[in-house]
């Protein structure tokens, strides 16, 4: 509901495409963000102050804050910014280049502004004056073609040390959860579950200096506190069996 009252639905997907939603929970983490966010710079103020704020944070802002750059452009009469589809609409207006282009054996995201498209262009061998008169496609259909005639592995190397470009892969769920990286700073962790065995998780995106983050325990059973929980509340184990025969718990 957020993403399409914030209006990133209608921004989302190819042109003629119905409003689109994104493949995860924007709104739920954008508008969790922005509420811690809130919620620190409130205890700074209240320790300058003395005095406390109500904070005040909803989805449906998360979502237009999210889009900024795009909203700012057609207040201020830009031309129509183009639907996102597999890149930034309003990269693409502004003569810059932001797509997912396929490879010889993958897909790289990529991304250049204006101004370093001709290093993007002599890193792909290609000869600025001639980009798109092929086939009247422009800058995106000649990149197109010629990403498609190597290898993720080989354009990454290639396009790292460009400036103003910026390239990498798409991955895929399987990969991030192996990613190297990922798990030696905690990204993805492993969990143990009484049913599925030792899985990897995510992990906390945040780390601190000096503060390891805990190894996380096993995932517990259903119903596996409930007596404990009961018996702390002060119900005697006879009153808990009951509730069990009676199949309240």
């Amino acid at each position: 509901m957020a993403q399409a009252a914030g209006g990133i639905m209608s921004r989302t997907g190819f042109a003629g495409d119905p409003p689109l939603p994104l493949g995860a929970a924007v709104a739920d983490q954008l508008g969790a963000i922005h509420l811690c966010a809130g919620i620190l710079a409130g205890i700074v103020g209240a320790r300058r102050s003395g005095e406390g704020s109500e904070v005040d944070v909803s989805l449906f802002v998360s979502q237009i804050a999210a889009q900024g750059p795009e909203l700012a452009a057609h207040s201020l009469g830009a031309p129509a910014v183009a639907r996102a589809g597999s890149g930034s609409g309003l990269r693409r207006a502004e003569g810059g280049v932001s797509d997912i282009f396929p490879t010889a054996d993958g897909w790289i995201a990529l991304a250049a502004a204006e101004p370093a498209l001709p290093r993007l262009l002599a890193a792909l061998a290609l000869d600025v004056g001639s980009v798109g008169a092929a086939d009247g496609g422009g800058v995106d259909a000649t990149v197109r073609r010629r990403l498609s005639e190597e290898t993720v592995a080989i354009w990454l190397e290639r396009l790292a040390p460009v400036e103003g470009v910026a390239a990498g892969p798409v991955r895929r769920y399987a990969e991030i959860l192996d990613d190297p990286h990922a798990r030696e700073n905690g990204y993805v962790v492993e969990l143990d579950h009484p049913a599925w065995g030792r899985r990897p998780v995510v992990g906390s995106p945040i780390v601190f200096d000096g503060t390891p983050l805990r190894e996380p325990g096993r995932v517990p059973e259903v119903g596996e506190s409930t007596e404990l929980v009961l018996e702390e509340l002060g119900y005697s184990w006879d009153e808990i069996a009951a509730l069990r025969e009676t199949s309240v718990i």
